[in-house]
């Protein structure tokens, strides 16, 4: 009975550590410029290694596509394939007009049926389930700041910091809340997530603004179940003891698990 007990508790352990640690995979698209003016779909694999590369080579993943028009953007998911061709494009960088330094893409190509079209915002790789996609638009609900801000000084959940508290009620003065009356469980006052009125994200440099316009949308998706939030905002994490801000993208919270997932070009080989 005791190695039982003892066997169980080290497969839970396992269990939520991984779960912390890898958590959704993700990645951001990027176009692969060629010599005569054509462009090939692919995705930022960053510094990851050749083993893991190879084991994405011909699978199939998901794009979070946008078709876009004049008048509206339209969301759909497109199912596609990876290659196993791997480029590695330069850009130049300037600072007050000046080349700064050259950046380094390292990309793996996507087979997509036009490559001329590939705009997105994220590709899944299929082993995680996408479903009930959904563009935000969140509208001022000034009747419900009081029922959020209360939210805030309870802390049910235990999501925010003492000092995240002190933050966002310093500023209670300017605090708004914007809702979408479609997706009535979400709501953000720009710097905290919230879902079903309880605080459940906090973002040191808070989030961009995406209300209503076309080029910054939210999303509201489900990732393997669990209802998940994507924007573009420049991510802040604490990273070797540091608070770090990330580059502007598009970022996946886990509005049930309380986390934030990093693209993985971005997320440091183990």
């Amino acid at each position: 009975m005791k190695n039982n007990k003892i066997q169980f508790l080290f497969i839970l352990f396992i269990s939520i550590f991984t779960s912390n640690v890898f958590g959704v995979d993700y990645f951001w698209l990027a176009g692969v410029p060629l010599e005569d003016g054509s462009r090939l779909g692919g995705v930022n694999v960053g510094v990851m290694s050749e083993d893991k590369l190879k084991k994405l080579f011909s699978k199939d993943l998901i794009v979070l596509y946008r078709e876009k028009n004049k008048h509206s953007v339209k969301k759909s998911i497109r199912r596609m394939k990876f290659t196993d061709e791997i480029y590695i494009t330069d850009r130049a960088g300037y600072a007050d007009e000046e080349e700064a330094g050259v950046f380094l893409t390292r990309s793996l190509v996507v087979r997509a049926e036009d490559e001329k079209k590939f705009l997105g915002y994220i590709a899944i790789p299929a082993k995680h389930k996408v479903e009930d996609v959904k563009i935000l638009n969140l509208v001022e609900s000034k009747d419900e700041n009081e029922i959020y801000l209360n939210a805030v000084k309870e802390n049910k959940e235990g999501v925010l910091s003492a000092k995240a508290m002190t933050e966002v009620l310093s500023r209670k003065k300017y605090f708004s809340i914007f809702t979408d009356p479609e997706n009535p469980r979400f709501a953000t006052n720009g710097d905290v997530l919230f879902l079903d009125k309880k605080p459940v994200f906090y973002n040191f440099h808070g989030f961009s603004p995406f209300v209503n316009e076309s080029k910054s949308i939210g999303f509201l998706l489900r990732i393997d179940g669990r209802l998940c939030f994507l924007g573009n905002f420049g991510y802040t994490m604490q990273r070797k003891g540091w608070i770090e801000k990330m580059t502007y993208g598009y970022y996946l919270i886990d509005l049930e698990k309380n986390r934030g997932y990093l693209p993985m070009h971005l997320r440091e080989e183990k």
